[in-house]
């Protein structure tokens, strides 16, 4: 199963406080085969939902699910700033 770090789900809600989404959407972790990616997307019955103090961070896929059983979505601090890493676990 995917776990999110703390740090990340805040980050991921801070995220989702500077962007105007629509109502039942979120951030959608995808892969295009080659790396990963986090973007804004419709919430699907299929998903696996992150929240965090009660509101949607995270959309994961049964795909997605299923190519990270064992995986953590942290943040990394790196002279350039923080970024969204996944640490395997």
């Amino acid at each position: 199963m995917l776990n999110v770090s703390l740090e990340a789900a805040e980050a991921l809600i801070h995220g989702l406080a500077q962007r105007e989404l629509e109502e039942g959407e979120s951030f959608r972790l995808t892969f295009d085969g080659t790396k990963f990616d986090i973007v804004p997307d419709a919430i699907k019955v299929s998903d696996k939902i992150v929240e965090h103090e009660g509101v949607p961070v995270l959309l994961i896929g049964p795909e997605i699910e299923a190519a990270l059983p064992n995986a953590t979505l942290d943040i990394e601090q790196r002279p350039e700033g923080a970024h969204v890493v996944l640490r395997p676990d």
